[in-house]
């Protein structure tokens, strides 16, 4: 149909295959601080207005929903949106997460290209909001832990797609954390710089006993796969 998402978009084409049919978390967080998250499973989903308005009291500049999957393979994925006084729908944080949860409760398919046509419609009236095409930078980053360790991006549009081992290690020397915590495993995070802003990640990182270590091979791998890198 068109104005939808463009199933042929690179990205769309490869990550939809690859996801199971229905997200089994979702979780807030204000001024980036996911460290502190509003986390909600999706098995008995529901919400009131009275928590939402609890949640963003005092002094809140930024607002965003991440929505997460698992991939075929048993990794995490999920699709992050940040409320934008732009949008054509909600006019405030407080509505942005209203509709937002609404509009879940509401889909009984909530297969992550149905979520994602369908909020592009409710938050900024256009279904092909979230094109998932070039995005504007790929980070790593400690997923729930993003601003205690810090991100690191290791590419930016314009940049050559091309990406060695020997590069990337570089590009994370100083970021000791990214390859190795004891908090969570490191995502790899496509992020879409528009109206509104919104990110895609990717669990590249794996449990060993008490520790959390990045895989470097998956982390090539996915942006061999979905961006088209030569690694």
């Amino acid at each position: 149909m068109a104005g939808e998402i463009n199933p042929k978009d690179p990205v769309i084409q490869e990550i939809i295959p690859s996801l199971k049919e229905t997200p089994f978390k979702i979780q807030s967080a204000t001024n980036r601080q996911w460290e502190r998250a509003w986390k909600m499973s999706l098995d008995d989903f529901s919400f009131t207005e009275d928590q939402v308005r609890h949640f963003i009291k005092g002094e809140i500049q930024i607002v965003a929903i991440e929505l997460f999957y698992k991939t075929i393979q048993g990794f995490d994925f999920y699709l992050g949106v940040q409320y934008h006084r732009d949008l054509k729908g909600p006019q405030d944080p407080f509505e942005f997460m209203t509709t937002y949860f609404q509009t879940l409760l509401e889909l009984k398919d909530r297969s992550f290209q149905n979520m994602a046509q369908h909020l592009g419609k409710v938050l900024n009236h256009d279904p092909s909001t979230f094109g998932f095409a070039e995005p504007t930078s790929v980070l790593l980053g400690v997923v729930d832990w993003w601003m205690t360790f810090g991100p690191c991006e290791i590419w930016r549009r314009g940049e050559p797609r091309s990406l060695s081992l020997s590069a990337l290690r570089q590009k994370l020397k100083g970021h000791e954390n990214l390859n190795s915590n004891t908090k969570n495993y490191t995502g790899l995070e496509f992020v879409y710089d528009l109206v509104p802003k919104y990110w895609v990640s990717f669990q590249v990182g794996e449990r060993d006993k008490d520790m959390f270590h990045l895989d470097y091979d998956r982390t090539l791998k996915l942006l061999s796969e979905y961006l088209n890198f030569t690694v």
